[in-house]
């Protein structure tokens, strides 16, 4: 989790924290936790933002509750670790996939379909994603990207499968 916060550098990570951190006081009653040090540092550090695009939600006082023992998070302060998380989360994928090389990606995605195949089934297999017409193929193969993680290729979809990959492919 660290090393993805560091990576996307986000006022949603100290957000997101939180939240495990709650769910975890939640499931171990014992636990202890506290927000302190850089997680104290980083929810104030946000507050501008938070009370921007959360819904006026405010750090202080959801670190004074979590510190008191609060058995659980008022209902703005769970929607507001929701949204962080789903912001984190897409965040996360953005900067991973920067640096996503496709080609060896899909060469990865291929070389495991076909993996531990017999000779005769994996030309079949072929057959059924190039045998056909291109469009076909380009079908199968935006099929196959799916099932391993990449979306169609749409606005706002942060994993999307780049064009230029299918076309290779294909």
């Amino acid at each position: 989790f660290a090393e993805f916060a560091k990576l996307t550098g986000s006022a949603e990570a100290p957000l997101v924290e939180v939240a495990v951190r709650w769910r975890h006081r939640l499931v171990h009653p014992r636990s202890n936790q506290r927000i302190n040090g850089n997680l104290h540092d980083n929810l104030l550090l946000h507050r501008s933002e938070y009370l921007e695009g959360y819904r006026h939600l405010d750090p202080a006082p959801l670190i004074e509750r979590f510190d008191r023992g609060a058995s659980a998070p008022s209902l703005k302060e769970v929607a507001g670790m929701v949204v962080a998380t789903h912001r984190f989360i897409r965040s996360v994928d953005a900067a991973v996939l920067e640096t996503l090389n496709y080609d060896d990606y899909m060469n990865g995605v291929l070389r495991r379909h076909f993996e531990g195949m017999g000779r005769q089934e994996a030309l079949a297999r072929a057959n059924r994603i190039w045998g056909r017409t291109e469009d076909r193929a380009r079908l199968a193969i935006i099929n196959l990207a799916c099932q391993n993680g990449l979306s169609k290729a749409a606005e706002g979809v942060s994993n999307g499968l780049k064009e230029e990959a299918i076309t290779k492919i294909a």
